[in-house]
């Protein structure tokens, strides 16, 4: 569910329940001699997105500056679609913190947390995964009990949405969608048909 609740500092407020699905990115990275980060992107179509917008380079990059490690090089192989929704940059950008705490040996939960929150509303989420319902601009996660499988048809347009187009033109529409208190329940209560009927995306429209 993805329920929009307004802006606050510029920032669109959400009350979301997520989960994991099993199509991820591969993360590879090798420790360099030097404080560089050199990051290649493969598959998807992935090694078009410029070098200065990729999350994986911002997640290195200021994992580096906060802990003063060495620099690394990184291969990140795309299995997750892109523009789609399913939150592929920001998982990029988790795994690379995730492997690189693991790479240095750098042991800080509350830390990367914190970087992770920096780098887009929904990374601090993808470095742990599982069912959470998240909220404020998504910094906000808690773990829900719960090991429901679920099988899912995954339909992917040819081309992807630009998040930041689709917000503000769910802005001007003023529709408001809110299901996530549902959708919680009906995972409680392990109802698939409920949960069915409770899911909702507020940007559908």
């Amino acid at each position: 569910s993805l329920d929009v609740l307004g802006v606050r500092d510029g920032y669109h407020l959400i009350d979301s329940v997520v989960t994991t699905i099993d199509i991820c990115d591969i993360i590879a990275v090798k420790k360099r001699k030097d404080e560089l980060v050199s990051v290649t992107m493969r598959g998807m179509g992935s090694e078009d997105i410029p070098y200065e917008r990729n999350n994986a380079v911002k997640a290195a990059e200021a994992f580096i500056s906060a802990y003063s490690t060495k620099g690394a090089d990184i291969t990140v192989w795309k299995n997750i679609p892109m523009g789609a929704g399913l939150g592929g940059s920001s998982a990029d950008a988790a795994g690379v913190l995730n492997a690189l705490g693991a790479l240095y040996g750098v042991d800080d939960a509350v830390g990367i947390k914190a970087i992770a929150d920096s780098l887009g509303s929904d990374t601090g989420y993808m470095l742990t995964g599982g069912y959470a319902r998240i909220s404020g601009r998504g910094e906000i996660v808690r773990p829900l009990d719960c090991d429901l499988k679920l099988d899912l048809a995954l339909i992917i347009p040819s081309s992807g949405v630009s998040t930041g187009a689709c917000y503000a033109l769910s802005d001007s529409l003023g529709q408001k969608v809110q299901t996530s208190d549902e959708v919680e329940r009906a995972l409680s209560e392990g109802d698939r048909e409920k949960l069915g009927k409770a899911l909702s995306n507020g940007l559908y429209a």
